[in-house]
Order: C-alpha cells, then sequence, then structure tokens
C-alpha cells in the first residue's frame, strides 16, 4: 500500500507593494486509489478502481495509472505497462497474456495530483497507488472414468466419475468416434453421474464426452473430455417356423402347427 497521511504545504505569495507574506499552512490528505475485482476468467480479472479521495480533496487527482502483471510458478512478477485515464473509474480486462488457469495476478492503481492544486509543480503530493493479488480461475478437471453399458440394440446406460467443485456435468453424444471437431448430436445437463439413452439405431457406434461444469465465480469449467465409445449390438433376426403342418381347415379358417 502506498503512503497515507497529511502534507502540509506553505505558499508564498507577491503583492503589490512588492512585499512576501506568509499565507497560513493548510493541510489535505489524499488516499490511495480502491481497488475492486469485478470478475475472474481463467487468463485474467476485470476490475474498477476510483481515486479515493476524501471528499474534501476533490479534483486534486489530474490522471490515474492502472498497472497489471502475474507471477509465474518460478515467482517471476511480469509486469505489463501501464495505461493511463483521468476518469475516476475505470474497467480493464487482464487477457491476452497467455498465462495459465490458475495464475496469481497483480492489480495496481496510482493517482497523480493536479498540478494546478500546487502553483506550477511546488511542494506536489506524493503519487499514491494501492496494489493487490488475486488468483484467476483454475479448470476444474476432467471426467476421466466414462463407463457405458449396452442395455438393448438401441439403448445403453452410461456412469462418469465425481469431479472434485463441479456443479454438475454436460454430456455430449456422439455419432461414431467423438473426435476434436465433431458435432454431437445431443447434450444433456444434470447434476447427477449416470444417464441412460434410448430409441438409438441398432449396430451403430456411438460416443461420449462430458464437461464439468464450475460455479464461474471460484472455478471454471473443465475441458472437454477423452472420447469413450458403445457399439450397440444389430437387431436379432429370428428363424423362420420349421415343419410347418396343416391339422385342421373351416369353411372361414385353417390351423397350422
Amino acid at each position: 500500500m502506498g503512503d497515507t497521511g497529511d502534507y502540509p504545504l506553505r505558499v508564498f505569495c507577491e503583492v503589490d507593494t512588492g512585499w512576501t507574506a506568509n499565507i497560513d499552512t493548510w493541510e489535505r490528505t489524499m488516499y490511495p486509489p480502491i481497488i475492486a475485482v469485478d470478475s475472474r476468467t481463467i487468463s485474467g480479472v476485470t476490475f474498477t478502481w476510483d481515486n479515493g479521495d476524501a471528499p474534501a480533496t476533490s479534483g486534486m487527482v489530474s490522471a490515474y495509472t492502472t498497472y497489471w502483471g502475474w507471477i509465474d510458478s518460478g515467482g517471476t512478477e511480469h509486469y505489463i505497462d501501464g495505461s493511463t485515464a483521468t476518469t475516476q473509474t475505470k474497467t480493464r480486462e487482464c487477457s491476452g497474456a497467455n498465462i495459465d488457469p490458475g495464475t496469481p495476478i497483480i492489480l495496481w492503481a496510482q493517482q497523480t495530483p493536479n498540478e494546478n492544486e500546487y502553483y506550477a509543480g511546488e511542494h506536489l503530493l506524493p503519487s499514491l497507488f494501492t496494489s493487490c493479488t488475486i488468483t484467476t480461475l483454475s479448470r476444474l478437471a476432467p471426467v476421466s472414468v466414462i463407463t457405458p453399458n449396452k442395455l438393448s440394440p438401441s439403448s445403453f446406460e452410461v456412469s462418469w466419475n465425481t469431479v472434485q467443485h463441479a456443479i454438475g456435468y454436460t454430456v455430449y453424444l456422439y455419432l461414431g468416434n467423438g473426435n476434436d471437431g465433431d458435432t454431437p448430436i445431443s447434450s444433456t445437463t444434470t447434476n447427477g453421474t449416470a444417464l441412460t439413452y434410448t430409441n438409438l439405431s441398432a449396430d451403430t457406434r456411438y460416443s461420449i464426452r462430458i464437461i464439468s461444469n464450475a460455479d464461474g465465480i471460484e472455478y471454471a469449467d473443465s475441458l472437454l473430455s477423452y472420447s469413450e465409445h458403445v457399439d450397440l449390438d444389430p437387431l436379432i433376426k429370428l428363424d423362420p417356423p420349421q415343419n410347418v403342418t396343416l391339422t385342421n381347415t373351416t369353411n372361414t379358417s385353417l390351423t397350422f402347427t
């Protein structure tokens, strides 16, 4: 946190008579800016900040500068050049740095005093700043065990493991192998760990892939899981009747055995 406190200022004023008079010293107080994190993603945060000035000193700040950076796995800090604004609040998305999910992000907001308040720059107050570190969202783990079980030539059930911190799962059904880039034929969101599919085509391969759903506050959704397939059996052909014998006839019916 930057320094805060009272900063006395004495100004000398030259008047028409040619003599110099002392103007009484007065005190003004500045406070570090206040950072508020609005939202987090897997690659950064959106944050707002304001000048934090006491009401009696509004107008003292001429500009604000925000910085952000991140801390890599080795503990090294990486900073991005500051962005300057003249408004009291600003929203900034920290993204595009190709950082890993769950990376600590450093936020820094700074304010610069208004020189006009201090007579051509004499006795300027220092530029106060505040900083904080916040961690970006971590991805949930993907589902790692998918177990299909055939029920009939036109149906199967599938179950999967529970993922810690998941609030639900989105299950995608594919025709074929369900490779990356394939389009699912259906998607179902559930908070359970099993589903049943019916009215499917016999003698057909289907595949399942799953995303673990997060709350978006502490965690982000997982990546798509691996693909697990199931090959439904063909329909069973019944054998035709054998040794059919006509056993009785009437004017209106025939009986076979």
